[in-house]
């Protein structure tokens, strides 16, 4: 960023001085019509968090299967894994690299606390997380959040959700309300 100023993620920052350019792209990561343009005279200075928030929407796993998350707007969802697929490469790997981040695939299924499985395709650096993750996890129920996922439609539908390279991320932390509400909710017999 100009100006020697970097915003981090989890950063709380006050920016003043901007202005707003109309958003023409096929998928955006929320609602919103516009985005933020940084001009000569922006100015961001760093401040103290004000809440305590991840600032996830969970969709509802229904409304995604039955359409009615509109698939131009990345949604978030957390839930159980239930299956993961074997790491796959779908693309030429460079002299050196057992992984290329771009080209890797895995697909997965998550559960909701209604048992309402959604499919779900990771590429690239979160194939990576989730595959590294699942593999070592010694956990009896792995519960994560995808965090600004796109929904893929196909003929006949419903598809899988994906992640969009550099923008979505897939989330174990245990610290996360809604990962500590999701196990809260399953039962004892589970553990």
């Amino acid at each position: 960023m100009r100006k020697g100023i970097y915003l981090e993620e989890g950063d709380w920052s006050e920016i003043y001085n901007f202005k707003l350019k109309r958003s023409f792209e096929l998928i955006r990561q929320t609602r919103c019509k516009y985005n933020i343009k940084f001009t000569d005279a922006t100015v961001v200075t760093k401040i103290q968090p004000i809440i305590d928030s991840n600032f996830l929407c969970l969709a509802n796993f229904s409304s995604v299967l039955k359409g009615f998350c509109h698939p131009q707007f990345c949604i978030d969802l957390c839930g159980a894994i239930v299956s993961v697929g074997d790491l796959q490469q779908i693309g030429q790997v460079e002299p050196g690299e057992i992984y290329s981040y771009q080209n890797t695939r895995i697909e997965f299924c998550l559960v909701n606390i209604g048992l309402i499985h959604i499919k779900c395709v990771a590429f690239g650096k979160e194939a990576m997380i989730l595959n590294s993750y699942y593999r070592t996890s010694r956990a009896m129920v792995d519960v994560c959040v995808l965090r600004s996922w796109s929904i893929v439609w196909g003929e006949g539908g419903f598809k899988y959700v994906t992640n969009l390279e550099g923008g979505s991320q897939i989330l174990f932390d245990h610290d996360i309300v809604e990962i500590k509400n999701f196990k809260s909710k399953i039962p004892i017999a589970a553990f």
